[in-house]
């Protein structure tokens, strides 16, 4: 997966920074999936990414191996960009997923005129993630996130309205896409590079409010 992280610091007093577990730098993040299409006029492109907010682990909790972080926020979904603009928008959300298996998934998306086809598809099989589970909560969870995932969809660009469609019929579909719709994240990665902060939903006053003042010292690096 490609990735860019903006890393912002937060002045938040020295009591805090002693009696934390945590740095109080807040890391920002978003990563991008394979999977990405084209629209054909090629001006937009389809993608699914995740976004995140944490802080990492300070002093003893930082040992063996850096620790844990301490996520604040943690997304994922379904967005377009328009290349002509740099305007990215953010069509279905995929949290739920998210939470439960993080990183370990894959999309297949068709970009078609004002639908948008998508099916997710785990690493790992759903079984699997069944005998994981360490209580009857956590297994319906997982049933409940089967039974949602394990169809295709599609979304309308112009009023978000997302269907549900059989997955054969997706498979089809997909077959007689060209692969001159695709693309991959190194390019999708370059063209995100002009997109604001902000328009992830990864705005700092609302993940770490206090006063405008307080802000005056933030640096803001690029990495």
């Amino acid at each position: 997966m490609g990735s860019n992280r903006i890393l912002i610091a937060v002045v938040a007093g020295l009591s805090i920074l002693m009696t934390s577990c945590y740095f109080n730098y807040i890391h920002l993040k978003y990563e991008t999936y394979t999977g990405a299409g084209w629209n054909k006029y090629h001006t937009q492109i389809a993608f699914a990414a995740s976004t995140s907010a944490y802080q990492k682990a300070q002093g003893i909790t930082a040992f063996p191996d850096g620790g844990t972080h301490k996520y604040l926020i943690n997304n994922a979904g379904l967005y377009i960009i328009d290349t002509t603009k740099s305007e990215l928008t953010k069509l279905v959300d995929f949290s739920d997923l998210y939470e439960l298996i993080r990183k370990n998934w894959s999309v297949e998306i068709i970009f078609n005129d004002t639908l948008i086809y998508y099916k997710i598809k785990p690493s790992t099989e759903w079984e699997q993630y069944l005998k994981w589970s360490n209580n009857k909560k956590d297994s319906l969870e997982i049933y409940t996130l089967k039974d949602k995932y394990l169809s295709s969809y599609y979304v309308n660009i112009l009023n978000r309205n997302i269907v549900r469609i059989d997955s054969g019929s997706f498979s089809i579909f997909n077959k007689k896409n060209s692969n001159e719709c695709k693309t991959n994240l190194t390019i999708l990665n370059k063209i995100l590079s002009n997109v604001q902060v902000a328009e992830w939903g990864l705005r700092i006053k609302d993940i770490y409010p206090k006063p405008d003042s307080k802000y005056i010292d933030d640096n803001v690096l690029c990495g």
